[in-house]
């Protein structure tokens, strides 16, 4: 109830955004609100796992909700953050609706970002939930993903050393980054297709629709 409560809002503010500013929908820009959705369901369900974990140990309700705010809060930011930043990149784009999505899928992340952290919180509050306590049981997922901690912790400079260098040089080259909507170039010549499309567009008539 809580998730699909932010879902709902989080949806409804970025369409009633869209309202305010004016912006026409299109067959490209109102795929905005299922992208909207997919967020606001992962920022949720970072919170709500963490706290059922914490409540099958024994904690109760409240403590463990508290512990996954303090546990998640800046993880959930910082992924809101950066997705809002790729989403608004798309006003690079050469065609408009792909600026609304964008735009109207950027202010869905920031309603979904903020409903999680205070409004869900205040929803399961008052909720009734029940969960069973379990004995603790480390399966081999948590023992691979131990081993992966101690390795990460035993030489976190090494490795912030290295994605360092390995992201400065990919950073590098997003200049070199064409930005167009031309999906015929995606195919090679060797596919058929490629070939028979160029000809149409050249001889018959266009294959993309202006948006």
């Amino acid at each position: 109830i809580g998730t699909l409560l932010v879902i709902g809002f989080s949806t409804a503010g970025a369409m009633g955004f869209a309202g305010y500013m004016g912006i026409k929908l299109t067959p490209i820009s109102v795929t905005a609100p299922t992208i909207v959705l997919t967020l606001a369901i992962a920022d949720s369900i970072h919170l709500l796992v963490t706290q059922f974990g914490f409540m099958r140990e024994g904690v109760d309700k409240i403590s463990a909700l508290k512990e996954s705010i303090r546990i998640n809060a800046l993880a959930v930011t910082i992924t809101s953050i950066t997705t809002i930043v790729g989403f608004l990149s798309l006003n690079f784009s050469d065609s408009p609706p792909f600026h609304d999505l964008g735009n109207i899928t950027a202010a869905g992340i920031v309603a979904a970002w903020m409903l999680s952290l205070t409004f869900l919180p205040a929803v399961i509050s008052l909720l009734p939930i029940r969960v069973r306590e379990q004995r603790h049981h480390v399966g081999w997922s948590e023992r691979v993903l131990g081993r992966v901690a101690d390795f990460v912790i035993g030489r976190y400079r090494s490795i912030l050393a290295v994605f360092g260098v390995i992201t400065i040089g990919l950073t590098a080259m997003v200049p070199t980054i064409n930005l167009d909507d031309q999906w015929v170039k995606y195919f090679d010549h060797r596919v058929p297709f490629r070939d028979d499309a160029e000809f149409a567009i050249e001889n018959l008539a266009g294959l993309y629709p202006v948006e």
